[in-house]
């Protein structure tokens, strides 16, 4: 297995209020880079969409950790075995931090093509959400 770890993001906001935006996969489409995907479809725990040359993906919310992790899996086919980590850490009031994780089965050969490019896939999506404002969850 090959670890692919963002950069460190963060969020002005409560670990709570990220928890509660990042598991519902519908917010999703709002911070994955819209000129990389295609066919985009959710519901609040699963998502499906196509990446040109890898095919149609289908992800699943399979385990959550209440405001520190969200851990993320294929369902059906994919192109290589892989599964994906959000954690969430209150470091301080209104200041949050997380990063990214795919743990993904990839040979060498598929690790020299493709780390480099997951890698940076993976700090744009921190880079984007960092950006954002998440709203606040209702009391």
């Amino acid at each position: 297995m090959t670890d692919i770890v963002s950069k460190q993001g963060k969020i002005a906001g409560s670990d709570e209020d990220i928890y509660s935006f990042l598991t519902d996969l519908r917010n999703l489409d709002s911070y994955i880079p819209s000129d990389k995907i295609n066919d985009w479809q959710s519901d609040e725990n699963s998502c499906s969409f196509s990446i040109p040359q890898a095919g149609t993906i289908s992800l699943q919310i399979t385990d959550k950790e209440p405001n520190t992790l969200i851990k993320v899996e294929p369902q059906g086919n994919t192109p290589f075995g892989f599964k994906f980590f959000i954690q969430i850490k209150e470091v301080a009031e209104q200041d949050t931090r997380f990063k990214l994780t795919l743990r993904a089965e990839l040979n060498a050969m598929m690790k020299t093509m493709f780390k480099g490019q997951i890698q940076k896939g993976l700090d744009q999506i921190v880079d984007t959400l960092s950006g954002m404002k998440i709203p606040s969850s209702p009391e």
